[in-house]
C-alpha cells in the first residue's frame, strides 16, 4: 500500500470554483420551470442570473449538451463529468436539532477523522456538504461516487443526512439564492480549499472487499480489485433502476411491495457498512411506496424482510469473494444470489411498460430492450464521428449519380461522337462507370 499524494493545485476560493474549474461538459441551473446549461466561461452569467432569486438549483455534476441539435438533458445517460459528491442534511427532521448544531457535529466528525472536511458548506433551511473532485472524474466512476455518498450518509444519519439524495444527476440549491421554505438566503462558505480525488475520499469508507466493517483504510491508497469494481458497477446500476422504478410507478407497488423491499435491501446491503445504516436507507424507501391491495406492512414484518435480505446478501458476498467476486448462476450451491434481470422484469411488470419507458432502465431490461439500447448507443457514436445515417448516404449517392447522368446527357448532346475515354476524363469517373451512366441515359 502506498500513501496518498499530498500535492495539489487549483485552490478553491469561491463556491463556483467547485463547479466551473473544469472545461468538460456543462452545468445545469434550474428553477424546475426552465433549465439553462453553463460552461466554464459562464460564471459571471450564473452569478448574475441566480443571485437573490428564489429556489434556484444547480446540478452537482456536468452533462453533455448537443448545441447543434438543441438537445439538453441531465439524465444519467448524459453525465459527462463527476465534479462533486454532495450530502444533503435535513436536520429539521431530527427533534430539537438546530442548523448550527448540525454544522457543529459535522466539524466534530471531521476532527475525529470520521469524515473528511467538506470543501463547501451551504446552509439555509437545511445544510448541504460538498466534496470537490480534483480534475473531475469519468462517468464510469459514478458507482464509486455513489458508494462514497452512501457511506458518508450513513456516518451522518444521526443529524438527518438524506438517504435518498445520492443520484449523480441531482441538483442542490445555488449559493446566495433564496430558500422559499423559510425565506432565508443560502449561505455558503469554503470550509476546505483543497479538492479531493475519489481515492482520497474512499479512505473514509469501509474497504470494498469487506461486507460489514467500520474499519477505514487509514489514509492509505489501496487499489480497487477488478472483481469488486465490476460487482459494484452492476450493483450501482441495479439500485439506480430500483429508484427509477419507484419514480415511474409513482410509488404504487401494488402486489409487489414486499418483494421490492427485499430486492432493494439485498442490493443496498452490498454498499452499507452497518445494518443500522441499511435500516435508515430502507425506511426512506418504505415511506415512498405503497400497495392498494396488500395489508399495511407492520414494523416487525418490515425489519424481518430487511434483515433476511441483509443476511442473504452477506452470505452471497462472502461466497463470491474467494472467486474474485464472480457470480456463478449455474452452480446450485444454496446461496441466494441477486435476481437475474429477466426475472425482475417479469416480477415487476416492466416488460408491460412502453418501450420508451423500458429504455430508461439500465440494468433491469429484457434482451430485446438491451439490444435496442446497444443499437441506439452505436448509432449515436457513429453520428458523433461524422458517419451519416444509411438513408442520408443513399439519398446523397443517388443525387450525385443523377448529377453525373445530367452532365453526361449534356456532353452527348454537344458532341455525340465523343469517345468513352474522353467522357470519363471530362466527368472525372472511370471508363467502367461511364458504361453504367450511359445505360441510365
Amino acid at each position: 500500500m502506498s500513501a496518498i499524494r499530498k500535492t495539489k493545485h487549483d485552490y478553491l476560493t469561491d463556491w463556483h470554483d467547485l463547479w466551473f474549474q473544469e472545461k468538460t461538459g456543462y452545468i445545469a441551473v434550474t428553477d424546475f420551470q426552465q433549465t439553462r446549461f453553463y460552461g466554464a466561461n459562464d460564471v459571471p452569467r450564473v452569478i448574475a442570473n441566480t443571485r437573490g432569486q428564489t429556489d434556484q438549483y444547480i446540478s452537482i455534476n456536468a452533462f453533455n449538451v448537443d448545441w447543434k441539435n438543441k438537445k439538453f438533458s441531465r439524465r444519467r445517460e448524459d453525465l459527462k463529468q463527476i465534479r462533486n459528491i454532495a450530502v444533503d442534511i435535513d436536520q429539521y427532521n431530527i427533534p430539537n436539532l438546530s442548523k448550527e448544531e448540525a454544522i457543529e457535529e459535522v466539524q466534530h466528525l471531521t476532527a475525529r477523522g470520521v469524515i473528511p472536511r467538506p470543501n463547501l458548506i451551504n446552509s439555509s433551511n437545511g445544510v448541504q456538504l460538498f466534496y470537490n473532485i480534483e480534475g473531475g472524474a469519468s462517468p464510469k466512476m459514478a458507482w464509486l461516487a455513489s458508494y462514497i455518498t452512501d457511506q458518508f450518509i450513513g456516518k451522518m444519519k444521526h443529524i438527518g443526512a438524506d438517504p435518498v439524495a445520492k443520484d449523480m444527476s441531482r441538483v442542490m440549491r445555488v449559493p446566495n439564492t433564496i430558500n422559499s421554505k423559510n425565506n432565508a438566503i443560502v449561505d455558503a462558505y469554503i470550509y476546505n480549499d483543497m479538492p479531493f480525488t475519489l481515492d482520497e475520499l474512499r479512505t473514509y469508507c469501509k474497504p470494498l472487499d469487506e461486507f460489514r466493517s467500520r474499519r477505514l483504510l487509514r489514509n492509505e491508497y489501496v487499489a480497487i480489485p477488478f472483481g469488486t469494481e465490476m460487482m459494484n458497477r452492476t450493483n450501482y446500476a441495479r439500485l439506480a433502476d430500483l429508484e427509477h422504478f419507484i419514480e415511474v410507478r409513482h410509488g404504487d407497488l401494488t402486489g409487489m411491495r414486499n418483494t421490492f423491499i427485499y430486492v432493494y435491501s439485498f442490493h443496498q446491503s452490498l454498499v452499507e457498512s452497518t445494518q443500522a445504516n441499511l435500516f435508515h436507507k430502507l425506511e426512506s424507501v418504505r415511506n415512498r411506496i405503497y400497495s392498494k391491495t396488500d395489508a399495511p406492512m407492520s414494523d416487525r414484518e418490515f425489519y424481518d424482510t430487511v434483515k433476511r435480505a441483509n443476511y442473504d446478501a452477506g452470505e452471497f458476498f462472502e461466497h463470491i469473494k474467494p472467486n474474485g467476486f464472480k457470480i456463478d448462476y449455474v452452480e446450485n450451491d444454496g446461496i441466494k444470489k441477486p435476481y437475474k434481470s429477466e426475472n425482475l422484469v417479469k416480477m415487476f411488470g416492466i416488460d408491460d411498460m412502453p418501450d420508451s419507458v423500458q429504455m430508461e432502465f439500465r440494468s433491469i431490461v429484457t434482451d430485446r430492450i438491451r439490444n435496442e439500447k446497444d443499437k441506439a448507443r452505436n448509432e449515436a457514436y457513429r453520428r458523433s464521428k461524422g458517419v451519416q445515417p444509411m438513408e442520408t448516404y443513399q439519398q446523397e449517392r443517388k443525387t450525385r449519380q443523377q448529377a453525373k447522368i445530367d452532365e453526361l446527357r449534356a456532353l452527348i448532346a454537344i458532341n455525340p461522337n465523343m469517345t468513352k475515354s474522353d467522357m470519363a476524363k471530362e466527368l472525372g469517373v472511370t471508363r467502367k462507370h461511364i458504361y453504367t451512366l450511359i445505360k441510365k441515359v
